[in-house]
């Protein structure tokens, strides 16, 4: 499990430090970092996995090039670090040159790289071979996946010409994931069905019926020594799920509550066989109604005991949520006058022992709010 994650010059984190439980819930106004501690965790993800020179200028390519992630364009050290204990796993970038040893990222005027035991990096110009997962704490950040689910991704019909279908990290694949759990695994399949009457009391059950989707593709075709590429529409057999209510039966996914087909797919994440160590989760309440808020709660602490290798971390905007978790997951954002992300413990506030006992976390979130996080003497 990873203990404690920091980042410093990493967007508006100029420099936080959060310590991690099994479940951790972030919460606090928009814009104030929660999604970056979640994006900064991701990165350390892939990076533990791509760290030659163009591996990692890759990673940070386009909307999530180095430039705009860091603080201040590389003119510090800009350093996203994880840690299981006091094991670290960390990367570090920076325009400064030649900065402590580390090595130049091709031609692109950054020098970087990721962290190995020894205290130097592990990056070499022109060489592809580099040591991966040094350290447990790597191999536990590399088992991390970023949900973002949408619920329209979650009930398209999909297909796989794979044997053994992925649910993609905004929810294509479901149906072809579910389909397949059904045949391979139809105990955990069951499983998948009983958490979700948790969840959603009158859903009966799941079935799939067999559509055809088309395809936009590309193919060449040779005429002479000349190749051509043009567009084709293929067309593909594809699962599609149905839905089964107490009340109402044969529902396409796509007529189903966008919070019913959220928590299918975190279920179907949480059950799979490839499932991963670390979920991270954006919005985890969204479309749920305060009371499934609950019983969703108390289904991720099931699964949590049954797996006690799995970490969770999750953002939120709801109080309702809050109000199922013990204070020490909850932890708060917020924006200093600087511009620059602040975060603590809700257990920190100077008035939580006076409280703890009349108040509900959500409570005292509502109550509190996160003004004094950004005043607080350091």
């Amino acid at each position: 499990m990873i203990t404690t994650i920091q980042y410093q010059n990493f967007k508006s984190l100029k420099d936080v430090s959060c310590n991690l439980t099994p479940l951790t819930v972030i919460v606090g106004p928009n814009a104030s970092g929660k999604t970056s501690m979640l994006q900064g965790m991701h990165l350390l993800s892939l990076l533990s996995n791509h760290r030659s020179p163009q591996e990692i200028l890759d990673i940070f390519s386009e909307s999530k090039s180095l430039e705009l992630l860091h603080s201040d364009d590389g003119n510090s050290i800009m350093e996203l670090s994880s840690y299981v204990g006091d094991v670290e796993f960390s990367f570090s970038a920076s325009r400064i040159d030649g900065m402590n040893g580390r090595e130049p990222l091709l031609a692109s005027g950054w020098f970087g790289g990721v962290a190995i035991p020894g205290g130097l990096f592990a990056i070499k110009p022109n060489s592809m071979e580099m040591p991966r997962n040094t350290n447990f704490c790597a191999q536990s950040i590399s088992a991390l996946v970023f949900l973002r689910l949408e619920s329209q991704l979650l009930a398209t019909p999909s297909y796989s010409s794979e044997v053994v279908p992925q649910l993609s990290a905004s929810g294509e694949g479901l149906a072809t994931v579910l389909a397949s759990m059904r045949l391979s695994e139809p105990d955990v399949f069951e499983n998948v069905q009983v958490r979700l009457r948790q969840i959603v009391p009158h859903f009966r059950r799941l079935r799939f019926r067999r559509v055809k989707v088309s395809r936009d593709e590309s193919e060449i075709i040779r005429i002479g020594d000349e190749a051509i590429t043009r567009k084709v529409t293929r067309e593909y057999p594809a699962d599609s799920i149905i839905f089964d209510f107490d009340q109402r039966q044969d529902i396409p996914a796509a007529n189903v509550s966008e919070g019913t087909m959220i928590a299918l797919g975190l279920l179907t994440v949480l059950h799979s066989s490839s499932r991963p160590r670390i979920v991270l989760l954006d919005d985890i309440e969204k479309g749920l109604h305060p009371s499934a808020q609950r019983e969703l709660i108390g289904m991720l602490r099931d699964i949590l005991r049954d797996q006690p290798d799995l970490q969770i971390v999750a953002t939120s905007h709801s109080p309702y949520f809050l109000d199922f978790l013990d204070p020490s997951e909850v932890r708060l954002m917020a924006i200093g006058a600087d511009g620059f992300s602040r975060c603590g413990l809700l257990t920190d506030h100077p008035e939580f022992e006076k409280w703890k006992d009349e108040m509900t976390p959500g409570e005292m979130w509502s109550f509190f709010g996160e003004k004094w996080l950004v005043e607080k003497k350091v």
